[in-house]
C-alpha cells in the first residue's frame, strides 16, 4: 500500500479529509524516520568506551613526542613509531598500531592542527574504521568470581596476562588451581 499512497496525488475527486490524513501519514512516517536517525547517532557518540585504545595511544604518543614537539610531524611519527615497537605482541595497543601505522601522515597532520584526541581517533577511524572498534577487556574481579563458573578460555587469559603457563594442567580443575595459586600476582 506504501506505493499507493507515494504515488497519490490529489485530484478534484478526492475529498480534502483523505489527503489532510494521507499528507499527515507522510510526515508522521519522516519524522519517525529521522528520530530514529538521530537516535542511533547519540547511541554511537554517547558509549564511553568509544575508541578508548585509541585515545590511550593518542595520549601517550603526545607525551612522549613532548608539548613542544608536537607542531613537528616527523617528532610525532617518530613518537608513534616507537611507541609501536614497545607494545606486547598480543596486546590491544599493538593491534591498534597496527591499523594506525600506514596512516601515520594523517595521525600526525591531525596533531599538528591541534585536534582534541576523539577527533583524532574519529579522524583515522574514517580511512580504517577497526581503530575505534578495538577495546580492552573487561577486568574480572576475581575476589568475588566463582572461578568454577568461568569457562577453561578465560582462566587461560587470567593466567596470560599474568605471564604464567600452566604446565601439565588438563582439566579446569587444573587451571582454577593455578590461578588461585598466582592470585597475588593480580594487577
Amino acid at each position: 500500500r506504501l506505493d499507493t499512497v507515494l504515488a497519490f496525488t490529489p485530484t478534484q475527486h478526492t475529498s480534502p479529509k483523505l489527503t489532510m490524513r494521507i499528507t499527515t501519514m507522510l510526515l508522521a512516517g519522516l519524522a519517525l524516520v529521522a528520530l530514529t536517525a538521530t537516535t542511533v547517532e547519540a547511541r554511537k557518540s554517547k558509549d564511553p568506551k568509544a575508541c578508548e585504545v585509541c585515545k590511550k595511544v593518542v595520549n601517550t604518543v603526545l607525551d612522549r613526542a613532548g608539548k613542544d614537539n608536537v607542531k613537528n610531524q616527523e617528532v610525532v611519527e617518530d613518537a608513534l613509531t616507537s611507541y609501536c615497537k614497545g607494545t606486547r605482541m598480543d596486546s590491544k595497543e599493538n593491534k591498534l598500531c597496527y591499523y594506525v601505522t600506514p596512516v601515520k601522515r594523517t595521525f600526525s597532520n591531525a596533531v599538528k592542527l591541534g585536534a582534541p584526541v576523539d577527533r583524532i581517533c574519529k579522524k583515522l577511524a574514517r580511512d580504517t574504521p577497526e581503530v575505534c572498534q578495538l577495546r580492552f577487556p573487561e577486568k574480572l574481579d576475581l575476589s568475588k568470581t566463582d572461578l568454577n563458573k568461568l569457562r577453561v578460555r578465560q582462566l587461560k587469559a587470567i593466567l596470560n596476562e599474568r605471564g604464567v603457563t600452566c604446565d601439565g594442567c588438563l582439566e579446569k580443575r587444573d587451571y582454577v588451581r593455578r590461578v588461585e595459586e598466582t592470585m597475588h600476582m593480580d594487577l
